[in-house]
């Protein structure tokens, strides 16, 4: 998938700013709700891509916390999506709380254990071929306490319900992306990657 994201790293956020009612977005935000971080959390935005769930972490604590002291780190295995990442960190004005690192989720021995207050992966560990290493890495480099928190499009697990949702992201949600990226084998590859992960049990 790695070449997939690096064709795609300029228009990424278009891709996800296709969503019906700016869904995704609003999905980070509603993360950012749910768990509730608090002052000075150290935050790993694993797969973090352009780096938009660091931003709405940073956003979350200013705004909510008034916190200037927590920090994120946006790791990604494409370096073109963390230049993206780079530059909006700027833009924003958020590099000096946050800081982009080029890897692979399987060996973060660039991080000391219990390294981080909160793992973050929002629509990322589909890509990654081996869970166990990912997760036995994730759960190294929290801090006892710490939290692990994964987003991933849900399906469901009833046959009919799982279909209807299958079929508004292949016929409605994905179509629309794919007049952003008007790159239909693109598009295609995200969509069998994201709704080929398993469902909750």
């Amino acid at each position: 998938m790695d070449d997939t994201y690096t064709s795609l790293a300029q228009r990424y956020d278009a891709f996800h700013g296709s969503m019906p009612l700016n869904g995704a977005q609003r999905g980070k935000d509603q993360i950012m709700k749910m768990i509730k971080p608090r002052r000075g959390t150290l935050f790993l935005d694993m797969a973090g891509g352009t780096g938009d769930m660091s931003v709405s972490f940073l956003k979350y604590q200013a705004s909510v916390n008034k916190d200037k002291e927590s920090t994120a780190v946006v790791f990604d295995l494409n370096k073109e999506m963390l230049e993206v990442a780079r530059r909006r960190l700027e833009d924003t004005g958020w590099s000096e709380q946050a800081k982009v690192v080029h890897g692979n989720a399987e060996d973060l021995s660039m991080f000391g254990d219990g390294s981080f207050d909160i793992y973050c992966c929002v629509f990322g560990l589909h890509n990654m071929p081996n869970h166990e290493k990912v997760l036995k890495e994730a759960f190294r480099v929290i801090k006892p306490g710490g939290r692990l928190v994964v987003g991933e499009i849900n399906t469901g697990t009833r046959r009919v319900a799982r279909a209807l949702i299958r079929m508004l992201f292949v016929h409605v949600i994905f179509p629309i992306a794919y007049h952003r990226l008007s790159d239909s084998a693109m598009t295609d590859r995200l969509a069998k990657s994201a709704l080929g992960f398993p469902a909750p049990e």
